[in-house]
């Protein structure tokens, strides 16, 4: 969970969607994929 001063609440999976940071997910994604290639080889 992850709490704002403003005293809401947020599940990290809802508010950290594709939908609102298309970017983010795409960069995070991408990362990940480099590193399991990384760890592949």
């Amino acid at each position: 969970m992850l709490k704002f001063d403003d005293k809401t609440s947020y599940a990290f999976e809802d508010y950290f969607t594709k939908e609102n940071f298309p970017d983010v997910y795409k960069q995070a994604s991408d990362l990940i994929k480099s590193f399991e290639r990384m760890f592949n080889k």
